[in-house]
């Protein structure tokens, strides 16, 4: 009884994350639809799959990096996953710069050169998506050693609390006339209160 009960708190946490993630992401959408139309969501679309194939490196590093810090927290060996999380963190976010700063650098030419005529936003969407992804990638690993202590409610709580805290000021922040690249500011800048 008491695992099952163990099991269904762990698993309705990651419920909750989960739906926060995905209210922030929807949300962020309708809030762009609603000040900046149709042009500023396909150019979100656009740079969210650049970002995801980017990121796609990244998480194949993760992935392979996890099963190792959750072993040495489960072994007892805190210090050994704290120190294989911050290497990996590392070494997610240098991956991260070394696939994304060229494309930044260099996101006008290959919109060009990919879509013909991109819309409107896009080639800076795109750079800003890059930026908030790698402030991202600093906490997979750490998210990692979370989840091996199995404890996520307070975790949950914070993450979404804040997560979910950044659609009020993007809303607040266009309604004042803020051109919408201002959104993307406040997500890196919240998913950096979310790190923390």
């Amino acid at each position: 009884k008491e695992l099952y009960k163990e099991m269904f708190t762990f698993a309705s946490m990651n419920f909750i994350g989960a739906s926060a993630d995905i209210l922030c992401n929807q949300g962020v959408d309708v809030i762009l639809n609603l000040f900046a139309g149709v042009t500023a969501n396909a150019a979100r679309g656009i740079a969210n799959s650049v970002q995801g194939a980017v990121s796609k490196f990244v998480s194949d590093f993760t992935t392979a990096i996890k099963p190792q810090i959750m072993k040495e927290y489960a072994a007892g060996n805190i210090s050994t996953s704290l120190d294989l999380c911050y290497m990996g963190s590392r070494f997610s976010f240098f991956l991260m710069l070394f696939f994304g700063l060229p494309i930044s650098i260099n996101a006008p030419y290959i919109l060009n050169l990919w879509l013909g005529m991109e819309p409107e936003y896009t080639a800076d969407f795109l750079k800003l998506t890059l930026l908030m992804a790698s402030i991202m990638v600093l906490s997979y690993n750490v998210t990692t050693i979370i989840l091996a202590n199995g404890n996520l409610k307070s975790f949950t709580f914070w993450i979404g609390l804040v997560r979910i805290a950044m659609l009020p000021i993007i809303y607040v922040t266009l309604k004042l006339g803020a051109a919408p690249q201002i959104a993307y500011l406040v997500i890196a800048l919240f998913e950096f209160l979310a790190l923390i």
